[in-house]
């Protein structure tokens, strides 16, 4: 498989975030100031943005829109990211690693612009790599390959010269669908069933990057690690 770019994605697959957005129904409370609600807790942990904004406008009376809701959706998980999240083990020397070697690496994330790269700068992550791209910047969600394509024409490579690193099994599809080689990401806080079916989709499936550092070590092609 030659490897010229990697394009990743960001929580579950480069930081080890995905347990505290599996809590979005308690920070939510809290952002409100209102009392907490263990049943509110448990239904909105496992809901997308749009069924979670629907749901807190039911159950609370709140008027959010689209917009409105997803401001406040990615302010609520903020403060975490800046004081809880950490990239996962080996994350750091992976890319360096690959930076080293000449390899183009970029993120491609559904996580709102801003906040992303906030964290990814708190992280010191933003060094070791090309560009990070979100979502709403090409205007479609990872149900469409379009974040995945622009960022290959960002790095100025072809779809068969890029590998995508993601855990989750929709994303994987669609990065196939696309024609891409994809590396699937075990991630502890993956709904259940879904490591199985992304390793399953994927072309190569590790559990930790460390797996990859053998190749490191003896500075063999990353070709060869992916």
């Amino acid at each position: 498989m030659t490897c010229k770019g990697i394009i990743f994605d960001m929580d579950g697959t480069l930081l080890d975030s995905m347990g505290y957005w599996n809590r979005i129904g308690e920070y939510f409370l809290a952002y409100h100031k209102l009392p907490k609600d263990t049943d509110f807790i448990e239904k909105v942990s496992a809901m997308g943005v749009k069924e979670l904004r629907e749901y807190v406008n039911e159950r609370y009376g709140f008027h959010y829109d689209k917009d409105s809701f997803y401001k406040d959706y990615h302010e609520v998980m903020e403060p975490i990211y800046m004081t809880m999240v950490k990239p996962k083990p080996y994350v750091r020397e992976f890319l360096k690693y690959l930076k080293g070697r000449g390899i183009k690496t970029c993120i491609a994330t559904a996580t709102r612009h801003s906040t992303a790269e906030m964290v990814l700068r708190h992280l010191g992550l933003m060094d070791d790599i090309e560009f990070m791209i979100s979502c709403s910047d090409v205007g479609a969600g990872k149900n469409r390959p379009d974040i995945y394509l622009k960022s290959c024409e960002m790095m100025g490579l072809s779809v068969s010269d890029t590998v995508v690193f993601e855990d989750v099994p929709m994303c994987i599809e669609t990065a196939k669908k696309a024609g891409f080689k994809v590396v699937g990401v075990f991630d502890e806080y993956a709904p259940k069933g879904d490591n199985a079916l992304a390793q399953k989709l994927s072309d190569r499936y590790i559990v930790s990057y460390d797996e990859l550092l053998p190749y490191i070590k003896e500075e063999k092609n990353v070709s060869r690690a992916v």
